[in-house]
């Protein structure tokens, strides 16, 4: 996990604990969701399916 990773998770973890209200957290439990978010995140980054908001339906929908 190299530093960059790293930020982008922390960054990541302060918005969802933002988002959800959250403050009351321990450090140590921040930091374990910060490296778990950083570990996981490149595992999960292949399943995310493609963004297609601005997609030709042609491109999304396969051909019958």
């Amino acid at each position: 996990m190299n530093e960059s990773s790293t930020a982008s998770a922390q960054v990541a973890v302060q918005a969802i604990l933002a988002r959800d209200g959250v403050q009351d957290l321990p450090q140590d439990e921040v930091e374990r969701l910060i490296a778990i978010y950083a570990d996981l995140a490149t595992d999960l980054a292949p399943l995310r399916a493609p963004a297609v908001a601005t997609a030709e339906p042609a491109v999304i929908f396969p051909a019958e």
